[in-house]
């Protein structure tokens, strides 16, 4: 009963307009299509939505399933309304939040999100987008990850202007307490980054020394309630809100950063990109590997050595 639109294209991110729906958004400008977000909160709407021409509806709203039903191409990095029948309509394009390393989806009997085409890193993970989301091998791509062109342009005028010219560490670990999850927990939260950081005092000294700043940006699942931010000025927390007061994207902060520590993000596959240091920090590996478990062997993923303490890390 809804008229069909062929040049309707709705982009539905999480969290709402990060980098991917930046970098869609960007690709799509001057062309004929016409633009909807759905969005599943109330951040700010970025300057870089064509506030004239694109529409931000609710994923909760009306207007929001009725712009969905009527569209063509839906991209997403997670899902929307997974819960419906796929219909004959819609196109899905999946620009999965990235490359997993720890299982996710068909290997925990998650709801999937419906999929048409699905974008992989490279061709080993051809097969394991394949397996993870449920899909044909034909239907995954190998090419980079959109985002990937915010990170390489990231402003190197910006990065002095915000860290006056020292070295910049960048930490990005994944969650082990997830917000709202009813008590479900990965590997063992109290010795990740976030609980640990007050105690390495050697790690403190050792960026004093290099003058650099490390900047450590909590998983937007992650329940940070309970982690103190009592920390010297070489070490900062940044959140999602963080990022929005200085008009940064997160892959803007990616692309200005020195160095990567990781421990097993995604992010690992997008940073070789730019060819700088990697190190993987990991002192909960065994119980991770044990609980939720990768969805390959993790070094044969990931080629870093496992650092497992503060004094293997300096």
């Amino acid at each position: 009963m809804l008229p069909a639109s062929n040049d309707l294209v709705i982009i539905s991110t999480f969290p709402d307009f990060d980098d991917t729906a930046w970098a869609v958004r960007d690709a799509l400008a001057g062309s004929r299509y016409q633009v909807v977000f759905i969005v599943s909160g109330s951040m700010p709407v970025p300057e870089w939505v064509d506030r004239a021409e694109d529409r931000v509806l609710s994923r909760r709203s009306l207007r929001g399933i009725l712009a969905f039903h009527r569209a063509k191409w839906v991209v997403i990095t997670h899902g929307l309304y997974s819960e419906l029948p796929k219909t004959g309509r819609q196109f899905f394009i999946n620009f999965w939040h990235g490359m997993p390393v720890k299982k996710v989806g068909a290997m925990l009997n998650e709801q999937l999100p419906h999929s048409d085409i699905v974008v992989a890193a490279n061709s080993e993970y051809r097969s394991i987008m394949s397996e993870v989301l449920d899909v044909r091998p034909e239907q995954v791509i190998v090419a980079p990850h959109p985002r990937v062109d915010i990170m390489l342009n990231a402003s190197q005028e910006s990065r002095n202007q915000l860290f006056d010219n020292k070295w910049v560490l960048l930490w990005l670990p994944t969650f082990r307490d997830r917000k709202g999850s009813k008590g479900r927990r990965d590997g063992m939260p109290e010795q990740s980054v976030l609980h640990q950081m007050t105690l390495f005092r050697e790690f403190h000294e050792c960026l004093e020394e290099l003058n650099a700043v490390c900047v450590i940006k909590p998983h937007p699942m992650e329940d940070i309630s309970g982690v103190s931010m009592s920390l010297p000025d070489s070490v900062q927390f940044w959140t999602d809100s963080d990022l929005d007061n200085r008009s940064l994207s997160l892959y803007q902060l990616i692309g200005m950063s020195d160095a990567l520590i990781t421990d097993l993000s995604s992010v690992y596959f997008e940073y070789q990109q730019l060819g700088r240091p990697i190190f993987c920090f990991f002192p909960d590996f065994e119980a991770y590997e044990s609980g939720r478990g990768f969805v390959r062997p993790f070094q044969t993923l990931i080629d870093a050595p496992i650092l497992r303490t503060e004094a293997e890390l300096v």
